[in-house]
């Protein structure tokens, strides 16, 4: 697994990657290890929602899947932090003056109980009951689902090392796993261990699943949150509609114990509805709820203040 560092590196040294997890400055060693991935594989969970899905089929797509999230990777009011977001109000990259992109955001999205296909088939993963995680999501999502977020091209087509030729900052998702269905326009990056950005070209009948802040806690970091950008170089605007799966906000996360290495210490579970406002509302420094909130410290801040 290639280190993460939230101390800024020596000056000079080209063996850091920079990119923000939340808003957090990380710096992540670049490996000369064998083993990085170079392109996003691609995995048919189609039996899934089959009429008669057998076990078997489910443990043979739950071990792809284990096998994939293993690989190192890679003003207005609204509620929440929901409705329409105007250009350049998120910055995940406090060095420039915006995300040049726009979105329209939804959220307690009501689930049906036959329904939790993801949690099911990740529990399998891991080697334990498909009901496993049957109490870590609400009814009602936290966060949900993002209708169309729109990325205008880029003028003049940015080049590598240009911060303002950014659509959106790289970082990794305040979720326990984000499923993003694109359009033909191709602009999404992966960051893999050695450092290198590859390319998550646009497929027919496929979503881009990017593991979340909240499933690399859970599992001490076997599974690595992915670091993504967006950069549309392309001249035409690109569209995404990105779900955000993400644990109830009363949930209280631990680590796995099959996670756990012998003699390794679990540490302390912690509180999802807590740990999602630190990340969000620094995201968003414009949004009424975080000017609000701005000179309250942090230790003080909850979910409940997202509805206040």
């Amino acid at each position: 697994m290639s280190e993460t560092l939230t101390e800024p590196p020596p000056a000079g040294d080209d063996e850091d990657v920079f990119f923000h997890s939340g808003t957090t400055p990380t710096y992540r060693k670049v490996t000369k290890t064998p083993g990085a991935f170079t392109t996003i594989p691609t995995i048919d969970i189609s039996a899934l929602t089959s009429p008669t899905p057998s076990l078997s089929s489910r443990q043979q797509i739950a071990a792809q899947i284990y096998s994939a999230c293993s690989m190192t990777a890679h003003v207005h009011k609204n509620p929440a932090i929901r409705g329409f977001e105007p250009m350049f109000e998120t910055r995940l990259d406090p060095r420039t003056r915006g995300d040049t992109k726009e979105a329209f955001t939804m959220g307690d999205c009501p689930l049906e109980p036959e329904q939790g296909y993801i949690s099911k088939i990740f529990a399998l993963a891991f080697g334990l009951e498909e009901t496993a995680f049957a109490g870590l999501f609400s009814r009602f999502l936290i966060w949900g689902m993002r209708a169309r977020l729109h990325y205008p091209p880029l003028t003049p087509p940015p080049t590598e090392g240009d911060a303002e030729g950014i659509s959106l900052g790289a970082h990794s998702d305040f979720s326990w796993l984000t499923l993003v269905l694109q359009d033909s326009v191709a602009a999404l990056e992966i960051l893999n261990k050695d450092g290198v950005w590859i390319d998550a070209p646009p497929a027919p009948g496929t979503f881009v699943c990017n593991v979340g802040q909240y499933l690399e806690r859970q599992t001490a970091g076997r599974f690595v949150a992915t670091v993504h950008r967006v950069r549309n170089k392309t001249g035409a605007g690109r569209y995404s509609l990105p779900f955000f799966l993400t644990p109830g906000p009363g949930a209280r996360l631990g680590v796995l114990e099959c996670c756990v290495e012998e003699g390794e210490e679990r540490g302390e579970a912690v509180d999802v509805g807590g740990l999602y406002i630190r990340r969000v509302l620094p995201a968003r420094p414009k949004h009424l709820t975080s000017i609000k909130y701005r000179d309250v410290p942090e230790k003080e801040w909850r979910y409940e203040c997202l509805y206040g």
